[in-house]
């Protein structure tokens, strides 16, 4: 009876283990997609804050910026202008004094003179 018991506790572990299993394998990939969800929606905020920045440098200087050092006099102090999900920075393109780009690394959007590729 010892060793029928032994294998009963064994059998009630496994299921417990294979259990935790399922629904990890069901819950990992949903937060995953949250997180990755979150990321895109911040890029695309900030990429909008460098669209208004950029119209507010042209408003002053007659010119686009075509680096992030000129924009940050009209960002928000202390904000960390990159894409969320890896650190890098935004592309950011003048190509004359009528137009502009602003794209992501990870391909999140672009914003071209204003018009937001996600909308």
């Amino acid at each position: 009876m010892i060793g029928s018991e032994r294998g009963s506790v064994l059998l009630r572990i496994l299921i417990v283990i294979l259990s935790v299993g399922v629904v990890l394998s069901v819950l990992i990939p949903q937060l995953k997609e949250k997180r990755e969800s979150e990321d895109t929606a911040l890029c695309r905020e900030q990429m909008t804050a460098l669209a208004r920045a950029q119209d507010e440098h042209r408003e002053i200087s007659g010119t686009y910026a075509d680096n992030l050092d000129s924009l940050r006099v009209f960002l928000p102090e202390g904000a960390d202008f990159v894409c969320p999900t890896d650190g890098r920075n935004y592309r950011i393109t003048a190509v004359d004094s009528t137009t502009y780009t602003i794209g992501c690394p990870n391909e999140h959007g672009i914003v071209i003179t204003g018009s937001n590729s996600w909308e």
